[in-house]
């Protein structure tokens, strides 16, 4: 993960090792991870990756968090494939990524795609403006190449008039000076500017804060000058602004957005909060849900099951697709059960915190559903205003068929096809 996030994720696999290991209170024979972090950009991340995709004493690999870093990581074990070393991530998004990768049976993700994500934004913009007299912006980088950089570029436009709003323009930037350009197309003194809404995705929180930073200088030497300052009245984020770096940098009030989150009916959110004393951000759930899965796997991988597993990945498999009795929630409660089973080899089905854990049947590409968080930025605290399920029905039947059509279409692209 990146280094900024580190201490955040420390924490919060500190909490499932714990739970897991209250879950096999009173057991022989405890399953009992070791987790060793690595900032993902790291000088040697390159000699890394290389690294850990040959150790055969490493079982699985969770992260990176970014898609380019977790593209390097899954091209790393691409290469040595005898291995099937199994990569979750827990918040690799990007489209190109996912579609790559999708038949790769040993790269899981447990987050949908950067088209859904776009949708969940846009389909709520269009709900709180029924009559269409609303115009959209987009704000995002891309450096001229169709790779994995450019899923809000490829696919605003098109969500849009699904939901039939218009757009009035789509700012691209590859540096700070191009930022401060789209800053200047983006606000000023017409007043026409407070009639749109802006959508952001920046790729890094170095961008975010340039953006915010280079707002409010145009904001003060507008007003400076004795003119108005007009900005889009409304401007949602992609989960790349969500951090606590970048809430404590920004001075800018009105950031809104979505970043990805655990079910609220999970009650992982509450208990996150009373320990913590804050809500879990973009990815940790689905980080809490990748720790259990390969302590679960790693049960029934010493169970009488084993001599059908050809492999690690096959037990992550087998844990994912359980049907085989009642299963429960993450509750050491409920693990000690789902652990109990598991010992004698039956597979009960089991609900992560971030989602069901149901991954489309032609590809493990990512799982079906996901829960966003709705957010606004208030005082350095991102607060959420709502919960948001991808399977959510106010979502059209035309932005479905995407991810439909990359579900039935991902098998038959190969890896090669899709560099």
């Amino acid at each position: 993960m990146h280094k900024s996030e580190q201490a955040r994720w420390e924490r919060t696999a500190d909490f499932a090792l714990g739970n897991i290991a209250r879950a096999q209170r009173g057991m022989d024979n405890k399953i009992q991870l070791q987790l060793t972090f690595k900032d993902q950009d790291a000088p040697d991340i390159d000699d890394y990756m290389q690294q850990i995709a040959r150790d055969t004493t490493i079982i699985a690999i969770i992260g990176p968090t970014t898609s380019i870093r977790a593209e390097q990581m899954a091209m790393q074990l691409t290469r040595m494939p005898e291995c099937h070393k199994p990569l979750l991530t827990p918040s690799a998004t990007y489209v190109q990524y996912q579609r790559k990768f999708a038949n790769i049976p040993y790269i899981w993700n447990l987050a949908e795609s950067d088209i859904t994500q776009l949708e969940i934004i846009i389909s709520e913009i269009a709900s709180l403006h029924t009559d269409g007299q609303v115009t959209l912006e987009l704000l995002a980088q891309d450096d001229g190449r169709n790779d994995v950089t450019s899923d809000y570029v490829q696919w605003f436009s098109f969500i849009a008039e699904e939901y039939s709003l218009q757009v009035s323009g789509v700012h691209l930037y590859s540096n700070t000076d191009d930022i401060r350009r789209c800053v200047e197309e983006i606000c000023g003194t017409d007043p026409e500017k407070q009639s749109r809404i802006l959508l952001f995705s920046p790729t890094t929180e170095d961008d975010a804060i340039a953006f915010d930073r280079e707002l409010c200088s145009y904001q003060a030497q507008t007003e400076a000058q004795g003119k108005q300052f007009f900005a889009p009245f409304r401007i949602y984020c992609s989960d790349g602004f969500v951090s606590e770096r970048i809430a404590d940098a920004v001075q800018y009030d009105g950031y809104e957005g979505v970043d990805l989150s655990a079910t609220p009916e999970s009650g992982f959110i509450q208990a996150y909060q009373k320990i913590f004393g804050s809500e879990p951000l973009n990815g940790e759930a689905q980080f809490y849900d990748a720790i259990n899965i390969i302590a679960y796997a790693a049960t029934l991988y010493n169970s009488p099951l084993r001599d059908r597993l050809t492999s690690f990945n096959d037990a992550i498999q087998a844990v994912v697709s359980g049907e085989g009795g009642n299963g429960g929630t993450w509750f050491p409660f409920d693990m000690a059960r789902h652990i109990t089973l598991l010992r004698q080899g039956v597979t009960p089905h089991i609900e992560g915190v971030s989602s069901s854990w149901t991954f489309n049947r032609q590809t493990q590409a990512s799982v079906t559903n996901s829960t966003f968080r709705r957010w606004r930025l208030f005082e350095g605290e991102y607060v959420t205003t709502e919960y948001i399920s991808s399977q959510a029905p106010k979502r059209t039947t035309s932005s479905k068929n995407i991810g439909e059509w990359f579900a039935t279409k991902m098998d038959d692209l190969s890896l090669s096809d899709s560099t």
